[in-house]
């Protein structure tokens, strides 16, 4: 299928059992809610690019990245408010998040860090596997 996946998405009916988001930052919120519609009860939601060069979770807000910067910012307080899901943020690369529902339960057991405050809570674990965060 080729064409705009803002146009094309809502058409899906189908459930997956694998998501994974690696598109317009300042569409992660859409594509997020998109992903939750069609995600299998035992599914996960993949997002790449979650830290953007670390401008995500700072308080960066230069013009040339705003919009990105804006909606992965808006795409994390989406996972964070949103009662039926848990997220890890694993932070490899430019960060990653792996998204399940939470009456799934089959968070992994080997992820433990948690981040408290700011723009995760305690429904969000962090993986550090640098000084990144």
């Amino acid at each position: 299928m080729n064409g705009d996946a803002v146009e094309i998405l809502p058409t899906f009916a189908k459930k997956y059992d694998v998501i994974f988001i690696d598109a317009a930052k300042g569409k992660y919120p859409f594509f997020l809610e998109q992903a939750i519609r069609m995600l299998d009860e035992n599914g996960v939601i993949i997002a790449d690019n979650i830290l953007y060069k670390g401008y995500t979770l700072s308080d960066y807000n230069k013009h040339k990245q705003r919009t990105a910067v804006r909606g992965l910012r808006t795409y994390l307080d989406m996972l964070k408010n949103n009662k039926n899901l848990k997220t890890e943020l694993i932070e490899v690369g430019d960060g990653l998040t792996l998204t399940y529902k939470t009456e799934d339960r089959l968070m992994s057991s080997i992820l433990k860090t948690k981040s408290e405050g700011g723009i995760l809570n305690e429904k969000t674990r962090i993986i550090s596997t640098s000084r990144f965060i």
